[in-house]
């Protein structure tokens, strides 16, 4: 390399120093953004399965967001609905208990376009810090026809203290 280029390298280097810092200070205020957008703060979860002719699956906060990770508070009220040929058949921890509890009147799914509600519990171990729970959904879809398409999703809870 030539005396000559090390300039242009000092330069380029003052440049990417610049930049760095001015990414740094929006940093917080991006990655806030990002995850509010990637795991949105919801009461809602839309279960959108439809089988027949053409197959789909998402899961959606009613605004067409993904809601594969969703985040609730301690205390804070969640409900996952279907279309009316889908039946919730669980709603459970993967590999540990899902952090809701159930009022006993409220739905469980278990029938075709039923809602499965629950709470966010206030045990202190979720309310002490930010806790991520995989979890499953188990759905059926009756498209009209005899048969029915049987589905496990596979989601992110986030529960997460005020």
């Amino acid at each position: 390399m030539s005396r000559a280029g090390v300039p242009r390298t000092v330069a380029a280097l003052a440049v990417l120093a610049a930049a760095t810092s001015l990414v740094s200070c929006n940093f917080n205020k991006d990655s806030v953004a990002l995850v509010e957008t990637l795991a949105p703060d919801v009461n809602t979860v839309h279960i959108d399965f439809s089988c027949g002719a053409t197959t789909s699956i998402g899961l959606t906060d009613g605004s067409g967001n993904s809601a594969w990770a969703v985040v609730r508070h301690p205390n804070n009220s969640i409900q996952w609905v279907v279309p009316l040929d889908v039946t919730i058949n669980s709603i459970a921890g993967k590999t540990e208990a899902l952090p809701i509890t159930h009022n006993p009147g409220d739905p469980q799914g278990g029938s075709p376009g039923t809602a499965f509600k629950g709470k966010v519990k206030s045990d202190t171990a979720f309310v002490a810090s930010q806790k991520t729970v995989a979890y499953a959904i188990n759905v059926t879809c009756h498209p009209g026809q005899p048969d029915s398409l049987r589905l496990q999703l596979d989601p992110e809870f986030i529960v997460k203290k005020p």
